[in-house]
Parts: structure tokens; C-alpha cells; sequence
């Protein structure tokens, strides 16, 4: 009869390790493919990803969710568990024979006993560990983006001139700023009041001198006409700009 009721707790305890595993999976799916729309949506969408890459911070980042909803897995999972057994007549079957409630619901509690002293000593300090390098890795790929990116854009004019000026790369040489790749728009105040373009500029390299900007290997084009090139051009300007 011992062996028997034995029997019964270890095929309690594998049916409520199953339910357990069977709710870990589903939630933890759920949180990974939150968390990965998520990265993908916000961090991808500042940083070019791929779907390694996306997948590695989704690894590192939802254990960390995972462990916080650790009680509701378990409480799902052995909910699930029982709810199987009583529908297949088994814990009324296990009743009659004589054995006590206690008896099959003490698998469920040492489960819960073994899961909450690894969850204490291991999976939250390894949670923990991978959430540290989550951080790191964000914050690396953010200054990669960040340093990888040198594009500026500047204006300045009064009420009836502006210059507006876009650079793909901006440096600082000599403590002063030199743009790369650039284009100036160059708008005046027509008879309507209303800015009107009036010359377009395009500028292999554009360095910021007191009082000047000096263009080198210049393109300008005028409105109706056909560009003229130059090696060198000066612009005036009011910026004093230090980076």
C-alpha cells in the first residue's frame, strides 16, 4: 500500500512538473515576442539590427521579466495540472483509495519549495547578470549610433536673408568646425513677404573661419540658369560656433 501511495505522489509530482513546464513555456514565448516587438520597434528603430542581434538582447532582457512572473507560472501550471487530473476522474480515484488530499498536494508543494530556493540562489542572480548586460549592450549600440552619426543642420539669417545649411559629416579641426558633404540654401524676402529661394550651394567641404565660411570645390546654381563651379567660395556668416 506504501509503494502504491508512492507510486501515486510520483505521478502527482511528474503531472504537475509538466503542467509547470507546459505554462513556462507558453509565458515566457509570450514575454520573448513582446519584448522582441518591442527592441524592434524602439531600438531597432534608431540602430540597424539584425536578427541575431535582436534576438540576443530579447535573450537577455526577458529572463529578468520571466522570473517576476515566476508565482503566476507556477500557480497556472499547477492549477492546470489538477484541473487535468480531476477531469480524467483521477483525484476522485485517488481519493477512494483511501489517500489523503495532503498526500497528492504535498509533489505540488515541494515542487514550489525546490523552484523558490533555485529562484533565490541561482535565477535571480543570473537574471540579474543578464539584465547588466542588456543595459551595457543598449547603451553600447547607442553610442555606436550616436558617434556614427554626423549629419548637422544650421540656420542663419536675419528677417530678409537665410542660409540654411545641411552637412552629411561635421568634425572639429584645429577648434574649429569643417563640414563635409554640404548644402547651402540660400532664401531672401520676395515682394509677397514670403522667403524665396535664391541661390543653392553645394560644397565638397565647408570650414567655419571668423566672420566666414569658407566652401572648397563649390557648385552653385541660380534660379534659371545652369550651375557655375568654383574651387573656392566665401560666405558671410554671424556664427562663432566651438565644439
Amino acid at each position: 500500500m506504501t509503494s502504491a501511495i508512492g507510486r501515486i505522489q510520483l505521478y502527482v509530482l511528474t503531472r504537475t512538473l509538466i503542467g509547470v513546464a507546459t505554462a513556462f513555456a507558453v509565458i515566457a514565448a509570450v514575454i520573448m515576442l513582446i519584448d522582441f516587438v518591442e527592441l524592434s520597434r524602439t531600438l531597432g528603430g534608431v540602430v540597424d539590427l539584425t536578427f541575431i542581434q535582436l534576438i540576443g538582447l530579447t535573450l537577455l532582457k526577458s529572463p529578468a521579466v520571466i522570473l517576476k512572473l515566476l508565482p503566476f507560472i507556477f500557480l497556472f501550471g499547477v492549477m492546470g495540472a489538477f484541473v487535468a487530473l480531476n477531469r480524467r476522474s483521477e483525484l476522485v480515484a485517488m481519493r477512494a483509495a483511501g489517500m489523503s488530499a495532503w498526500r497528492f498536494v504535498l509533489p505540488a508543494a515541494a515542487v514550489a519549495l525546490v523552484i523558490g530556493i533555485l529562484t533565490i540562489g541561482a535565477l535571480n542572480p543570473a537574471a540579474a547578470w543578464l539584465s547588466g548586460r542588456f543595459e551595457d549592450r543598449r547603451s553600447e549600440l547607442s553610442q555606436d549610433r550616436r558617434a556614427a552619426s554626423h549629419e548637422m543642420w544650421l540656420r542663419e539669417g536675419d528677417g530678409r536673408d537665410q542660409m540654411v545649411i545641411h552637412a552629411a559629416k561635421h568634425d572639429l579641426v584645429n577648434e574649429t568646425i569643417r563640414l563635409q558633404g554640404v548644402s547651402i540654401y540660400l532664401q531672401s524676402l520676395g515682394g509677397s513677404g514670403v522667403m524665396v529661394a535664391s541661390r543653392r550651394i553645394e560644397a565638397a567641404q565647408a570650414d567655419l573661419l571668423p566672420g566666414v565660411w569658407r566652401l572648397t570645390d563649390v557648385r552653385e546654381a541660380l534660379p534659371g540658369a545652369q550651375s557655375m563651379r568654383s574651387e573656392r567660395l566665401d560666405l558671410p556668416s554671424a556664427l562663432d560656433l566651438r565644439m
